[in-house]
């Protein structure tokens, strides 16, 4: 039996296991993903998780995933890391603590490997993997292959311009949307959007209203990738998404056929928050990434 490690780095939490070929996780560990120091900072703390597991078995390669966008002249970092303390995410100091063949992905690219080996994307040659949580991403299989780009950042849906408010992200990513709720409302309440959508399912007027007009940002959001890619599934995961399901759904189904003429398949992940983790442990197994 083989093993290796798969580590998912969310802005939120910090996911490592220890999985084999199998595909089973035989060790995990959560924590904060840190907030404080410089570009090596998150490193440091993947490589004391890694370091505290007892009893290791010997491990092949190792998967990342992490949130921001591939470095265009450095494989080894990760850049424009959203919502994040760090603008740079730089992993040199974990390569060279470990020296074990290393394999990095955006955090949704790793998700969207996930869902095609171990996920409902399973035998689908062409599906869109959409994260909605503090962001928003997504990963596309395209005739069977996981879609890089030139730097290994394609797709990036959340720059679509949904509104003269700004981007899809603006408006509907997690950390996001209460200024939005702020602008459109003109509301200068404290809310988090935890509050938003659990103030809607109690019946609460406003955020219904409001929710409504997400809904409708989701579709254009949506409907923008699956008008590129025209896929014949579209997996949707992230806390947001999965923690209030009726919800988004209502939204993206209510308003998606004004903007596009396709009709996939939707599903939720069923992988739930291990989604990256196993999205780590194929691109180890597999050797997908940038080798850093």
């Amino acid at each position: 039996m083989k093993y290796a490690l798969a580590i998912d780095i969310g802005k939120t939490n910090l996911r490592v296991a220890v999985g084999n070929s199998d595909g089973k996780f035989l060790l995990v560990k959560k924590e904060k993903t840190v907030s404080k120091g410089n570009k090596n900072a998150i490193a440091s703390q993947v490589l004391g998780t890694i370091k505290s597991f007892e009893n290791l078995p010997k491990i092949e390669a190792i998967g990342i995933g992490c949130f921001g966008q591939m470095a265009i002249k450095n494989k080894k970092r990760i850049i424009n890391a959203d919502n994040s303390l760090f603008f740079e995410i730089d992993f040199s100091s974990l390569s060279s603590g470990l020296k074990t063949p290393m394999y990095l992905l955006n955090d949704a690219k790793a998700a969207t490997l996930g869902e095609s080996v171990y996920g409902v994307g399973k035998g689908v040659n062409n599906f869109v993997y959409i994260t909605m949580s503090s962001g928003i991403g997504a990963g596309v299989f395209v005739d069977g292959k996981l879609l890089f780009g030139r730097y290994g950042n394609a797709p990036e849906p959340y720059t679509t311009v949904v509104n003269n408010y700004g981007t899809w992200i603006d408006c509907c990513g997690g950390i996001r949307m209460p200024k939005f709720y702020k602008h459109l409302t003109k509301n200068k309440e404290i809310i988090t959007t935890k509050e938003i959508f659990d103030r809607a399912k109690k019946g609460d007027k406003k955020m219904l209203e409001f929710l409504d007009e997400v809904g409708k940002i989701n579709a254009i959001g949506f409907a923008t990738i699956i008008n590129f890619f025209d896929p014949e599934l579209v997996i949707i995961g992230g806390a947001t998404a999965l923690n209030n399901k009726k919800v988004i759904m209502s939204g993206i189904k209510k308003y998606l056929k004004n903007y596009t003429n396709y009709n996939p398949e939707f599903k939720f992940t069923k992988l739930g928050d291990d989604v990256g983790l196993y999205g780590g442990l194929t691109a180890a197994f597999d050797k997908i990434g940038y080798r850093i």
